[in-house]
């Protein structure tokens, strides 16, 4: 997948996100709007989960954004995921697509660097 048109720097468009998705969950993402958003949610002190969700969190978060066959992928701007994989899930009460990121989120501080593929 890569970065949109839209991005101002060109920094940016150099910029490749690997995405692994199925037609299922693709499906899903363009009956809720074709947006999905994909940020780090704070679970205590320096820990934090990756979270994904069709509709924006709140808390005024930055996002880069990204094309994907069939719908747009919206990823926290300072989370530099290596890969992304999505998959829907159909049972109940978890939410509605899970989500894998190549890079460790339990530790917000640490954060994977594409550039250096590393994590800093």
């Amino acid at each position: 997948m890569r970065p949109s048109a839209g991005m101002d720097s060109p920094a940016e468009a150099e910029l490749v996100l690997e995405i692994d998705d199925s037609p299922a969950v693709r499906r899903y993402i363009r009956a809720q709007g074709g947006r999905l958003f994909l940020w780090l949610e704070d679970v205590g002190g320096p820990w934090a989960i990756a979270k994904v969700s069709t509709s924006a969190p709140s808390g005024g978060r930055e996002f880069d954004e990204y094309d994907a066959e069939g719908f747009t992928l919206y990823v926290e701007s300072d989370f530099e995921p290596p890969y992304v994989k999505l998959r829907l899930r159909r049972w109940w009460p978890f939410a509605p697509i899970s989500v894998w990121t190549g890079a460790e989120t339990g530790w917000r501080l640490a954060r994977y660097r594409r550039d250096s593929g590393a994590y800093t």
